[in-house]
């Protein structure tokens, strides 16, 4: 490949970052509060995956801590933006019922993991206290209580 090919396929990678930037959306004098947040939401997620994409493809690791960081601020923002739908969707409350029954159904109950997490490890717990009330002889064996004091 030789350098005319490179330059023209960099015009073409600088064309469609160009026109990435200064794509223009819905009149946004004729949106309602609602909508202004689901776009800004629609935004967040196109930049969290262009600067996921951007951080994968950077050779610099300066360029891709700062592409990471980017990545979790847009993140931090996507959520900020649902946090607003939630408070200002008057539909919201009944799909999110809706959509969390669903998502029981197809995926599982995430609380009654974390339950089943949370006993075991107080179990193991109890089981290391259990195991700390004896001591053992040269071969293993259990003698009998050790006081602590």
């Amino acid at each position: 490949m030789d350098t005319t090919d490179n330059t023209h396929k960099e015009e073409n990678k600088m064309k469609s970052f160009k026109q990435l930037l200064t794509e223009s959306h819905a009149d946004v004098d004729k949106l309602t509060d609602l909508q202004m947040v689901r776009l800004a939401l629609q935004e967040e997620i196109k930049a969290i995956n262009l600067y996921e994409q951007m951080s994968q493809r950077a050779n610099d690791p300066r360029v891709v801590k700062l592409l990471e960081s980017l990545t979790h601020e847009e993140k931090v923002h996507s959520v900020e933006c649902e946090e607003l739908i939630e408070m200002i969707d008057p539909g919201y409350e009944d799909a999110e019922e809706e959509g969390e029954e669903e998502s029981e159904d197809m995926f599982g109950d995430e609380d009654e993991e974390e339950d089943d997490e949370e006993m075991e490890e107080e179990e193991d717990a109890e089981e290391e206290e259990e195991d700390d009330e004896y001591e053992d002889d040269e071969d293993g064996m259990e003698i009998g209580f050790r006081r602590s004091y």
